[in-house]
């Protein structure tokens, strides 16, 4: 990667669950990474309990 590359973070906003709910019922939509069918409902129950805000370091997914 260059050094010359911003890359620019926000938090997860209510308005992003829609794409969460697609990410887990939508095969291909993320590449060859899908990890299969999840429950589509399960990335705004983990907003509603953090924000998807942890204080470690991780990789957010849904489900």
């Amino acid at each position: 990667m260059a050094d010359d590359v911003a890359v620019r973070l926000r938090p997860v906003t209510e308005a992003d669950l829609a794409m969460f709910r697609r990410f887990c019922t939508q095969p291909g939509l993320v590449g060859l990474d899908w990890a299969g069918f999840r429950e589509a409902e399960a990335p705004a129950r983990r907003f509603a309990v953090d924000g998807w805000l942890v204080e470690r370091v991780a990789v957010a997914r849904p489900g």
